[in-house]
């Protein structure tokens, strides 16, 4: 099920041991929330949202972060052409899909017309994860075609 309204309400969630992850309104669940269950939520993600970013997982009823996913956890941006200049990446979507939050990125090359001066951007592939929501384990789907 998603929700695609401003959840404004929330401004901060703990880790349970007295630290706080702030989240705004304008950052993490601005695009709306994706519910796992009755109290387990996560952000809809989008090209809003840069990758660099954590995922939080996040139960409703007692303020606190589930699970976090980041570079440490997994979540890490790669593509077939990472290592060449003007290759960037951005968060295309997310959505559930069965027991399965799918978060799926997309690999771009950016291109400087150096007369007009303008940027252009051209997506050269897209990839996947998956992120089980029984036991957030996450799986690097790879390419989507």
């Amino acid at each position: 099920m998603f929700l695609y309204s401003v959840y404004g309400t929330i401004d901060d969630f703990g880790h349970g041991d007295g630290t706080y992850l702030s989240i705004k309104e304008s950052s993490t669940f601005r695009n709306g929330i994706i519910f796992i269950d009755d109290e387990i939520v996560a952000p809809v993600w989008n090209e809003d949202n840069s990758p660099s970013k954590s995922y939080p997982i996040v139960n409703l009823k007692t303020w606190e972060i589930v699970h976090e996913f980041n570079r440490d956890s997994g979540l890490i941006f790669r593509g077939d052409y990472a290592n060449e200049p003007d290759i960037f990446y951005d968060v295309d979507t997310t959505y559930l899909k069965g027991n399965a939050i799918k978060f799926v990125y997309s690999e771009n090359k950016r291109d400087y017309d150096e007369i007009s001066g303008i940027s252009n951007y051209t997506t050269i592939h897209k990839y996947a994860y998956s992120i089980d929501t029984n036991t957030y384990d996450i799986v690097f789907e790879g390419k989507i075609e």
